[in-house]
């Protein structure tokens, strides 16, 4: 039994208190999600990467911790 999994090469940054979201290329509609610690999700969104492929988040309203994206 083989499996194939297809990774879609995305990357991230957080400066200036925003967090930047940058696919490599386009894969059509995308879910992004932000969970804290506790697993609530804090930031949730489907972004359109056939228009776009660079997407910003606000982060000013997040208290310190871990979170996951």
């Amino acid at each position: 039994m083989s499996r194939a999994v297809e990774v879609i090469p995305v990357s991230i940054s957080v400066e200036a208190n925003e967090l930047g979201v940058f696919f490599n290329y386009a894969v059509g509609g995308a879910y992004i999600s932000v969970e804290d610690a506790n697993g609530s999700i804090v930031i949730s969104t489907v972004v359109n990467t056939t228009k776009d492929l660079e997407f910003y988040f606000p982060l000013d309203e997040l208290e310190g911790g871990t979170y996951t994206l």
